[in-house]
């Protein structure tokens, strides 16, 4: 039963990973002003709970609420405008990146993509040079035999063209279902494309 006027509730909560339960029917409240500790042996829930308790892990099962609120049943934004007004949590790692490293990875990574796929480009401009040096003769001799020229682009066109189009299409489909997969692994249910 939980006492009245608790400020944060959680009720029943169960969070497991993989086959190791971390939770297994938490229950907890708190009132205002009340200062907590949460102890126990390694593996117990430690971390978990107030994990769960400030919506940055949704439980398998149990409700959690506070001032009102069902955080089990808000979306991730809606958690994370709560805990940025009303939740303060300091993380047990201790070694906290800041945010302009990550933009300089960020960065780096996009310079050397860029710099990767210009090369790519590069690369097939210089091999269909090439094969059309190679082609010149036999492209000569059906200009000889009465052959459009048009249609002679067309084919040197299609013939370089196709095969990019079709790689890079297939680039592109392989590349969104391997983030989706692991979007899905990581346990979110979109992508931030203003990051990118």
């Amino acid at each position: 039963m939980t006492p009245a006027g608790s400020l944060l509730v959680a009720e029943g909560l169960y969070k497991a990973y993989g086959p190791t339960p971390a939770l297994d029917g938490a229950d907890f409240s708190v009132h205002a002003g009340e200062v907590v500790a949460v102890m126990g042996p390694s593996g117990s829930g430690k971390s978990t709970l107030p994990h769960c308790l400030a919506g940055i892990t949704t439980p398998d099962a149990g409700t959690v609420r506070y001032a009102g609120h069902t955080l089990t049943t808000m979306t991730d934004t809606q958690r994370s405008a709560l805990r940025r007004t009303d939740f303060g949590f300091v993380f047990q790692f201790g070694q906290l990146v800041p945010e302009q490293q990550f933009s300089s990875v960020r960065t780096g990574l996009l310079v050397a993509a860029t710099a990767t796929l210009a090369l790519i480009a590069v690369g097939l401009l210089v091999t269909t040079l090439e094969q059309l040096r190679e082609r010149r003769r036999l492209l000569s001799v059906l200009v000889a035999f009465g052959t459009r020229r048009s249609t002679l682009g067309w084919s040197v066109l299609w013939q370089t063209a196709v095969p990019v189009v079709l790689g890079l299409a297939l680039a592109c489909a392989a590349g969104a279902g391997l983030g989706l997969a692991l979007l899905r692994m990581a346990g979110k249910s979109g992508f931030d494309w203003a990051v990118v």
